[in-house]
């Protein structure tokens, strides 16, 4: 039994050989990422501070090749696919609460981080019709879903052409 992803590969084999390439991800991309990213925020599980980035250009020279050689790779390691729950309290007080009056937020490492923010550069840059408005803001929304992301990205790369896409979902 064939899987609907094998179909669409043989289907690329097939008139793959013409397609255009994505680019890869240069260093220059992914270290203007790690510029511009905001760690003054709490550590991931991986308790890496990228604060040490901005002071260490060395450092920041080798995290930054080896992000763009993960992205390239389409390698990106299970510690930074992982994060740390944290039940944040909505209301103002002390004391026990209950669930309503919980949002669990996910710290994720500052490397992962870095590499969405060279994603959504590259997003950015590429299809600005994707982020330029907030119809797709699905967080918080009752109604709302990854699901409804993710149909709207298939609909919107397969209804162009047949190329091999990937999606990177943080949940």
């Amino acid at each position: 039994m064939k899987l609907p992803t094998d179909i669409v590969d043989e289907e690329m084999k097939e008139e793959g050989d013409d397609l255009e390439q994505l680019p890869l991800f240069s260093t220059q991309e992914i270290d203007d990422a790690a510029k511009a990213s905001n760690f003054n925020k709490g550590l991931g599980p991986d308790c890496f501070d990228g604060n040490i980035l901005k002071d260490n250009e060395e450092l920041r020279k080798k995290v930054v090749f080896e992000i763009a050689d993960a992205l390239n790779s389409s390698r990106i390691p299970d510690y930074l696919r992982s994060g740390r729950l944290v039940p944040l309290q909505k209301t103002q007080g002390r004391g026990p609460v209950s669930l309503e009056d919980i949002r669990p937020i996910v710290v994720r490492s500052h490397i992962s981080k870095v590499m969405e923010k060279a994603i959504l550069q590259r997003i950015k840059d590429t299809a600005p019709h994707l982020v330029k408005t907030k119809m797709y803001q699905t967080g918080f929304k009752e109604g709302k879903s990854t699901a409804i992301h993710a149909s709207r990205l298939l609909h919107e790369v397969h209804g162009r052409n047949k190329r091999k896409f990937y999606m990177l979902i943080d949940l």
